[in-house]
């Protein structure tokens, strides 16, 4: 199910303090329409967010696994 505009544009508006996670903005979002609109999941919200480049990836490093070389014989 897509989500609708009205809810997605209240999601991003730049306002919005940048700090805030999906969690926080869907506790607005249930706030301030409870009685209009279908509230999307934690997930939902954070997806949206990840969409318009406001999510911050980390950057680990990924240690490779290292073993013994193999011996044919």
């Amino acid at each position: 199910m897509a989500t609708p505009e009205n809810v997605e544009d209240r999601k991003v508006k730049p306002s919005q303090k940048q700090h805030w996670g999906a969690r926080k903005i869907r506790e607005l979002l249930v706030r301030r329409l409870a009685d209009d609109t279908r509230i999307p999941a934690i997930s939902t919200v954070h997806a949206v967010l990840d969409r318009y480049g406001l999510v911050k990836h980390d950057q680990r490093r990924r240690n490779k696994a290292s073993g013994t070389p193999l011996i044919s014989g």
